[in-house]
């Protein structure tokens, strides 16, 4: 993801540490640079999935790998605050693929089951708190 001429990512682990989980930013020049990288958030499992939007910062915990069973990352302010829910009511499950927010302001991510398996739909609208 480029916001603002910056480069965001998630990591999902199996790199070198500091670097191998959380959610970074650089400038797009530093990205072979990892002392130039900053780390916004570290959920302290793997993670894949983010997506940015209108400074919402979107992620998901992998739920094979994590002690959540559906794992949200969340960050209405830019990546000035974050916070992590459990949606336990999905089971295990892996948010993946999120598309843009619709006309009403709530982003569809699909659901996995273990690694890969298709599971259900979710519509999410994070708001303020």
């Amino acid at each position: 993801n480029f916001v603002d001429g910056e480069l965001y990512w998630i990591s999902d682990s199996n790199g070198p540490e500091p670097y191998d989980r959380g959610i970074f930013r650089c400038a797009p020049a530093d990205l072979a640079h990892p002392e130039a990288h900053t780390l916004l958030f570290n959920p302290q499992v793997e993670s894949g999935n983010m997506i940015i939007q209108d400074n919402v910062i979107l992620a998901s915990h992998c739920a094979p790998a994590s002690p959540l069973d559906t794992g949200i990352i969340v960050s209405v302010d830019a990546g000035q605050t974050w916070a992590q829910y459990d949606l336990k009511e999905f089971g295990k499950r892996s948010p993946t693929r999120f598309h843009e927010k619709n006309s009403e302001g709530w982003f569809r991510m699909d659901l996995r089951s273990g690694w890969v398996q298709h599971a259900e739909v979710l519509f999410i609208n994070p708001k303020d708190r």
